[in-house]
């Protein structure tokens, strides 16, 4: 079957053909390095869409091409920076079912090809570096803290995940804060009872619920995790020792400090287990059967059917059980660093760098805390 003609455009080495349906698909033909590229699709293959993104294209090409790189391989295509942002773009859903984002995903587009594009898109993302990021930020200097904050929209899941699995140096969005940083009120200061009489209403109500999000309601308060750890919790992550002790052994990949995080499980958390968690068969499969949302729902609801005095304008969150562990437990005569050490918060004192509480320590730090709520 005979190709469609190409017509050579204004610029060296691009050419135009157009396809059955009417649609103008732009092509490279040319040599470099004394090899031939001929009709090279870049409408198809980097959704190009019109002559400058072409000639850009082009120049991004070349330079691959120059570090050693296929830019026509499938497994490059996928890496490079400017193919994921379009596509998540493309693909980025409504955050209210029925609204229409057509707005929202033309302003992250503007923004992507006004301040990313020319620094990153051509890159794969394990060659960006920390010096790309700062022109970016540098050359935003002049919006608001809610524009900038699109680079955040665009990349930090992305850096994160990636961090995680070693393929960048860092998440360069990490510590990366437009405008000022509003400081986090004291949870004796929201609150309108002391704390240890809170914990145990929180305790008390979780048992006699009937919650679909019981468990992990439970883990946030007496294991004291963050629900997104919760909430992508395997049962490969659930062990039991010689002793017939539960544990979670969290990787890397979903702890937010980025490190294996070992912690026991009580008795009322393993009473609820699934039966076959402990099979090896079912190893991939979450503990969390739902959406994360229904789980921060549930915790409002909680707070509400505990009867917390809250003092009014102020509210509780999930986060809110790592205070309320520290607090606890300080309040009974423990040193706050072993506290915090035990729920893997970072020490930036002289004490932090060689504070390492070993795990039966951590155990029997829960135990009391965990007497405490029983109470």
């Amino acid at each position: 079957m005979r190709r469609n003609k190409l017509i050579k455009t204004e610029e060296e080495n691009i050419y135009t053909c157009e396809t059955k349906s009417g649609d103008i698909h732009y092509y490279l033909n040319f040599e470099l390095n004394n090899k031939r590229y001929q009709r090279k699709n870049i409408t198809k293959l980097y959704k190009v869409k019109n002559l400058k993104d072409a000639v850009k294209r082009l120049g991004a090409i070349v330079i691959m091409i120059e570090e050693g790189e296929d830019p026509f391989s499938s497994n490059t295509r996928k890496e490079t920076v400017k193919d994921f942002i379009i596509n998540q773009i493309e693909n980025k859903k409504p955050n209210s079912k029925g609204k229409n984002n057509a707005n929202y995903k033309r302003s992250l587009e503007v923004f992507y090809y006004k301040y990313l594009d020319d620094v990153i898109g051509h890159l794969k993302f394990e060659k960006i570096r920390k010096e790309h990021i700062t022109k970016i930020l540098n050359s935003m200097n002049h919006l608001s803290s809610d524009r900038q904050g699109l680079i955040k929209v665009l990349l930090y899941n992305e850096f994160e995940t990636r961090f995680r699995k070693r393929e960048i140096e860092e998440n360069f969005l990490y510590k990366v804060n437009f405008g000022p940083k509003s400081k986090k009120i004291k949870l004796e200061i929201r609150l309108n009872e002391d704390i240890e009489s809170i914990a145990k209403k929180l305790y008390a109500t979780i048992i006699e619920s009937s919650y679909r999000t019981k468990l992990l309601l439970l883990i946030n308060l007496m294991c004291v995790r963050r629900i997104g750890e919760i909430y992508d919790l395997k049962y490969k992550d659930i062990n039991i020792d010689d002793k017939g002790n539960y544990f979670v052994l969290a990787y890397p990949d979903i702890t937010k400090t980025g490190i294996y995080e070992k912690y026991p499980l009580p008795k009322e958390v393993i009473k609820l287990l699934p039966a076959d968690i402990l099979d090896v068969s079912s190893k991939d499969q979450k503990l969390c059967k739902f959406h994360k949302n229904t789980i921060y729902l549930n915790y409002h609801r909680l707070v509400k059917d505990s009867k917390i005095k809250l003092n009014i304008g102020f509210k509780m969150t999930s986060h809110d059980s790592r205070n309320i562990f520290i607090t606890l437990l300080v309040k009974k005569g423990f040193d706050s660093s072993i506290a915090d050490a035990s729920l893997s918060h970072s020490i930036s004192d002289t004490k932090g760098i060689y504070l390492e509480v070993d795990y039966e320590t951590r155990s029997g730090i829960f135990e009391e805390y965990w007497k405490i709520l029983r109470s």
